[in-house]
């Protein structure tokens, strides 16, 4: 995964990105920890067999503003792998001028075995999740969920959601729910908009509300992303 001259050199000095102050200290694991979940979400998603289906619609991630909100990001780090063949994975670190942080993950994808889901991939990797809470997003009606995930000392506040047409909401469990959803758009001819959006950060007494306020007030542009053309 290529990381920007500028971000490679906080590789070696901290932790997760988090919602208090020393940005470099806190950044220095999230390359690592990204990189780990794609992959495991890979070999997870590789195991379920796909089922042929009208393929969903792409998502024009890369167009998703660098600058918003008072966030700014570095360059965008390629998490396309092999193992998921029909997805395009972008990752970004953003910051703002009072030193918080966040790792943002976002995925399209044509096909819904290749939707990321952290309830696979976190827990594969040893993390123990905590219970998920379903939280309200600004003024567009969407919600998203929001866990923790613990692996011996790192803690981190994980929020993800689908603000696309297309949804995979894995309390129904990944394999029976996707190939559910695959079946209805084969029989209905329905073609959703596919986005998985993710925002992590080392988890402290600000990290939650800082997660939860930055996606709400983004999501109307997140969403604004259905409309453009690829």
């Amino acid at each position: 995964m290529a990381i920007a001259d500028h971000e490679r050199s906080t590789v070696n000095s901290g932790s997760l990105p988090g919602a208090g102050g020393k940005p470099r200290a806190r950044q220095a694991i999230l390359p690592i920890l990204c990189a780990v979940f794609a992959l495991s979400a890979a070999l997870a998603n590789r195991a379920v067999p796909r089922l042929s289906t009208a393929a969903l619609i792409p998502t024009p991630i890369a167009a998703f503003p660098h600058t918003l909100g008072g966030w700014t990001s570095g360059a965008d780090r390629d998490g396309r792998t092999p193992l998921l063949p029909s997805a395009t994975i972008i990752e970004r670190t953003y910051q703002n001028t009072q030193g918080q942080q966040f790792a943002l993950l976002l995925l399209t994808a044509h096909d819904y075995a290749d939707f990321h889901d952290p309830n696979i991939c976190l827990p594969a990797q040893g993390f123990t999740l905590g219970a998920i809470r379903k939280v309200a997003l600004g003024s567009t009606g969407d919600s998203a969920f929001l866990m923790t995930a613990t692996l011996r000392a790192q803690k981190i506040d994980v929020l993800y959601w689908w603000p696309g047409q297309a949804r995979l909401e894995t309390g129904y469990g990944y394999d029976q729910w996707g190939k559910l959803l695959a079946a209805r758009d084969r029989l209905t001819g329905e073609q959703g908009k596919s986005l998985f959006v993710r925002m992590m950060a080392t988890h402290d007494s600000r990290s939650e509300q800082m997660l939860t306020q930055t996606a709400s007030a983004w999501e109307p542009e997140l969403v604004s992303l259905r409309h453009k053309e690829k």
